[in-house]
């Protein structure tokens, strides 16, 4: 798959949408916390997932996910991406 545009890039927005979609799916594995708040940004260059989660006690607990796709070596070799720099 061919990408001109690595931030974000459309699979990292992608793995971020589905992932927010697979996420009720979690409570029931997560020992009685209940995700209170759910939050898809896509725009960032870095698409993240942000999880609040309540416990048994009322407490808040804020959970962030990043979506980092890693370009392939080969984009890099061919200079078409310098990494460690943004692309």
């Amino acid at each position: 798959m061919q990408y001109e545009k690595f931030c974000p890039s459309p699979l990292e927005v992608k793995l971020v949408e589905e992932l927010a979609r697979l996420v009720p799916q979690l409570e029931s594995h997560m020992d009685g916390m209940k995700i209170s708040k759910l939050s898809k940004i896509t725009h960032y260059d870095h698409p993240e997932l942000v999880l609040t989660f309540t416990d048994a006690d009322g407490d808040l607990h804020e959970v962030t996910l990043r979506v980092i796709h890693t370009p392939h070596e080969d984009l890099i070799a061919q200079g078409v991406i310098k990494k460690n720099e943004p692309q």
